[in-house]
């Protein structure tokens, strides 16, 4: 039994397909990387699933079901739509309030309240490995405004759309873009020269303030 997993026997655990519950009964390593458990189901059926690593994708500790779906409703968030999938229909760092979160089919299913107009918008998250990782890391728990009141108005209009111009810090084009596919940097007696890189733009800072971008 892998040592990293041997607290999940005997665990109770939610199964996401059918949104099941039961219990691990048995844990085995399959090689490379595999570890294959078997769970048994409130019905009494037996399932096989597998673990990659040390997250499971098809379950969940039950606790941790219970969490999401007793913790995570009734607060404040503000949104991250460089995280966020394409499809969800929220603006970037725009403020709702979780009214109503639930597991379902694989998904984090969530209801919300604009706080802009007061009105309902509802949306999927897709779990794909640990079962709050979209939660976490799309959306952000306190206003990102706050951390930053001396930013101009004009700074956070181009943030809350997604843009960028010449003269923006890189704390300000991280809360925009996101975090770049790649980076590098240099180093001098003189300056701090840095290169960051997303899909086919590349941008140039240059002692922490964004200095050009090219194009590719």
């Amino acid at each position: 039994m892998p040592s990293d997993l041997q607290f999940y026997l005997g665990d109770k655990v939610f199964v996401y397909a059918g949104n099941q519950t039961g219990w691990i009964t048995e844990i085995k390593s399959a090689g490379y990387g595999m570890t294959d458990v078997r769970i048994t189901l409130n019905n009494g059926k037996v399932i096989d699933e597998s673990i990659l690593n040390s997250t499971p994708d098809t379950f969940c500790l039950y606790a941790y079901y219970q969490l999401v779906n007793t913790s995570v409703a009734g607060h404040y968030y503000w949104a991250d739509k460089n995280v966020l999938p394409s499809s969800n229909p929220l603006y970037h760092l725009e403020k709702v309030y979780f009214t109503s979160v639930k597991i379902k089919d694989r998904n984090i299913v969530i209801t919300a309240k604009r706080a802009s107009s007061g009105k309902p918008v509802t949306f999927k998250l897709p779990i794909t490995g640990k079962l709050t990782e979209q939660l976490e890391k799309g959306f952000y728990v306190k206003d990102p405004k706050k951390a930053f009141p001396k930013w101009p108005a004009k700074v956070w209009e181009k943030i809350t759309h997604q843009r960028i111009s010449i003269g923006m810090t890189r704390e300000q084009v991280l809360l925009s873009w996101g975090y770049p596919d790649d980076s590098s940097s240099y180093t001098s007696s003189y300056a701090g020269v840095e290169q960051w890189i997303y899909g086919n733009t590349y941008l140039h800072f240059y002692n922490g303030i964004l200095d050009s971008w090219s194009d590719y």
